[in-house]
């Protein structure tokens, strides 16, 4: 009987043991895809002849074959955007969860937190209603360069929510009024240029950065 108990234990032991190196070797494969996923060179995406409802598409063909989109529609890759022609609306912005739970537009660029992307230039086009609409680049947490067209007049609420990376911002030149939790978050901005013509500017411009702490801005300049 203890030599039955022995060899039952022995079979147990075994059994553990490969199931072990089994969860091993299958943690080991998943990590070492997700380092390989996010490992793609970064990728700087020029759109050109943009068509307005579109650019999700566009970077979607630009893309081809420089890096793959996640199951939510994001690429891990892409480090800047400049797009040029046409005019964006609310369609090209996009939205991080769209009615299949992907991301759709620009938010196909801001990755995960915002992972890659650090410039989008779009001086090239102009934005519908000459409007940058809510939330525009919220969570592109990397982002320190941003380049709106000179026709833009009103920034609505939440377009730089956690850019923490970005430390100054110029508004355009003609840009009348400015929302609110325009920086919402925005642990690293030292420095803001509002133009002369601004009729309004809606509260909370700036809030707590990221620690909870006051805002980090130290300079606000009107031209």
């Amino acid at each position: 009987m203890e030599q039955v108990k022995q060899e039952n234990l022995l079979k147990y032991s075994k059994k553990m043991l490969k199931t072990t190196l089994l969860g091993i070797i299958a943690a080991v494969f998943i990590c070492a895809f997700s380092i390989s996923a996010f490992a793609a060179d970064p990728v700087d995406v020029v759109i050109t002849n943009h068509v307005t409802g579109q650019l999700g598409t566009e970077i979607d063909a630009f893309m081809a074959g420089k890096g793959t989109a996640d199951e939510f529609g994001w690429y891990s890759n892409i480090n800047s955007l400049t797009v040029s022609g046409g005019s964006m609306n609310t369609v090209d912005f996009g939205t991080a969860t769209d009615s299949e739970g992907k991301r759709s537009g620009l938010k196909k660029a801001i990755a995960s937190e915002g992972l890659a992307l650090t410039s989008l230039d779009f001086s090239g086009t102009s934005f519908v209603a000459n409007t940058l609409p809510e939330g525009a680049f919220f969570y592109a947490q990397k982002l320190t360069n941003v380049v709106l067209p000179v026709s833009v007049t009103t920034i609505e609420n939440y377009p730089f929510g956690y850019c923490k990376s970005l430390t100054s911002y110029v508004f355009p030149a003609n840009v009348t009024t400015i929302g609110k939790y325009v920086f919402e978050y925005c642990s690293g901005l030292t420095s803001v240029t509002i133009p002369a013509g601004v009729v309004k500017i809606d509260e909370y411009l700036f809030t707590y950065a990221m620690d909870g702490t006051t805002p980090s801005v130290k300079e606000v300049h009107m031209e």
